[in-house]
């Protein structure tokens, strides 16, 4: 079964939708700067995130992590990243409606780490009306030579 038959939308996805996005991401920015472990409830418990890293002998390796294993880990991490100033800066951030919900894009800066990546979320409304994330796609950069 696929991720987005597993989370049943309500709607077609249009200006209202995408104004829903853009205030789901300013509240996941603003959880997320202020290390707040509620950011861990906009994930939709079937999220899937999509994690891309270079291996410690530089080969990418990429990863697929259910909700429950990566918002466990957040919780488990936040006071870290609290402590050593890690968080994220986003820009170039564009909101597009697709067929499941809103494709949320961009690029997010690593304050701690100083690197660029792009990011890439889906969000969609629960029969519920909430909004959520049900996809997330994060890619580490390889370090500079």
């Amino acid at each position: 079964m696929s991720l987005l038959a597993a989370a049943p939308l309500v709607a077609a996805p249009g200006i209202d939708a995408v104004r829903a996005a853009e205030a789901l991401f300013v509240r996941y920015q603003a959880l997320e700067r202020a290390f707040d472990p509620a950011i861990t409830e906009l994930y939709s418990d079937q999220a899937i995130i999509y994690l891309s890293a270079p291996t410690a002998t530089g080969r990418m390796q990429s990863f697929e992590v259910p909700a429950e294993i990566y918002t466990g880990l957040l919780r488990q991490t936040l006071h870290q990243a609290r402590a050593r100033g890690d968080y994220n800066r986003y820009r170039d951030v564009k909101y597009v409606p697709v067929d499941a919900g809103v494709r949320i894009r961009g690029i997010r800066h690593s304050v701690w780490r100083g690197y660029d990546s792009p990011f890439s979320m889906l969000v969609v409304r629960r029969p519920d009306g909430r909004w959520v994330v049900v996809e997330e796609v994060q890619k580490v950069p390889q370090p500079p030579e």
